[in-house]
């Protein structure tokens, strides 16, 4: 599918996001299922921890599935821009390309992930204002190859004046997914109660790529918006970021 590069309404910014996840469905589920599966195997086959360390753990859970999905944000996000402005490369391409970034999506995960939290135990709205600047932090690091400072830094510009659709964008994918993934989860563990568990790793895993590929759609939305960017310029961007020789 060809898209047109252009500033989509907030309806047609979430179809778009649902044909990118679609269209590249195999790579991103394929990359989500195998970025959780130390989670499955966390969960299903490493010893119980003991009462008093259940809090470590917890933590410890916790902040790998943030980080975890900074790491599947990123590798997504690379697949489906390419996609979304005409590109089309092999898998070994998009390996090649996405192993520099590592350390910096790494440190990245880590700075928002710290400054956010930071903002929801001083004050909840600061919390949701930070969520909301940052949210194209890792598009910016990962298409305009910037240091994890400059991203968020690029993301909170980009996203001033649009905060509150964006808001409405995370909230209505943030409700919608939790209602279907938790009714789809009860249904079957009362069909199959065995496999009740496992079946909320895997819906996780198909179902956290589609707010990546929604909010690549916002992303290039604010760039067409803000810098009257088309698609040919941003592809040729795109291309001297990933080869800077």
């Amino acid at each position: 599918m060809k898209y047109e590069l252009k500033n989509y309404s907030f309806g047609q910014t979430i179809g778009k996001g649902l044909n990118l996840y679609f269209d590249n469905f195999l790579y991103v589920v394929g990359i989500s299922l195998i970025l959780y599966l130390p989670a499955l195997y966390l969960g299903f086959f490493a010893p119980s921890p003991e009462t008093e360390d259940l809090n470590v753990t917890g933590l410890y859970g916790l902040l790998y599935f943030m980080i975890i999905g900074f790491f599947l944000s990123a590798f997504i996000i690379h697949i489906v821009s390419k996609k979304y402005l005409g590109k089309t490369l092999s898998t070994s391409d998009y390996i090649g390309a996405s192993l520099p970034l590592l350390i910096s999506i790494f440190l990245l995960s880590l700075l928002e992930t710290g400054l956010i939290l930071l903002g929801f135990i001083l004050l909840i709205v600061p919390g949701l204002i930070l969520a909301v600047g940052f949210s194209v932090s890792v598009n910016a690091l990962v298409v305009e190859r910037l240091s994890p400072v400059q991203s968020l830094r690029r993301s909170w510009r980009l996203t001033r004046g649009k905060r509150w659709p964006i808001l409405g964008l995370m909230v209505l994918y943030g409700v919608t997914n939790l209602l279907v993934t938790y009714s789809i989860i009860l249904l079957i563990a009362n069909i199959y109660p065995n496999i009740y568990d496992i079946t909320g790793y895997i819906l996780s895993a198909l179902s956290g790529p589609i707010g990546s590929c929604i909010f690549v759609v916002v992303y290039f939305n604010l760039r067409v918006e803000k810098e009257g960017f088309n698609v040919e310029h941003l592809a040729e961007q795109f291309s001297l970021t990933d080869d800077p020789e």
